[in-house]
């Protein structure tokens, strides 16, 4: 499901896809648990606009013409750039902890360490270009 207009927060579990979790998915990768713990570690201002950032890193990795399976060099650059925006924009503090939790909140506790590995480089080679 594209989320479009003004960031929001979903009251429930299930409310990032209209409720309809086996018709709707959430390409960006974000989960109420997530949102809770980012709100707590980086305020609801700055989570918001990296949530609203998340979705100008997801354009922009889409129309970059890399190849685009889970952990390829799509998704590899998606982390760059998401990270680099909220950098640019945010504090590098703040970037630094919605990237991480974005690593281990919700429902990608249980991914493997080496993905997680992977993504936070990528996280921080963003950081480090804005």
């Amino acid at each position: 499901m594209q989320l479009l207009g003004t960031p929001r927060i979903a009251t429930n579990v299930d409310g990032y896809v209209a409720s309809n979790p086996l018709r709707y998915y959430d390409p960006y990768g974000l989960d109420l648990q997530e949102l809770i713990v980012d709100v707590r570690d980086a305020g609801l201002f700055d989570t918001l606009l990296g949530y609203y950032y998340s979705r100008d890193a997801f354009k922009e990795a889409k129309e970059s013409g890399l190849p685009g399976p889970h952990n390829g060099k799509r998704d590899a650059y998606r982390h760059c750039v998401w990270s680099c925006i909220m950098a640019s924009n945010l504090t590098q503090g703040d970037a630094r902890v919605i990237g991480d939790n974005h690593e281990e909140a919700g429902s990608r506790s249980g991914q493997p360490s080496s993905e997680s590995s992977m993504d936070k480089h990528n996280n921080r080679m963003g950081r480090a270009c804005a």
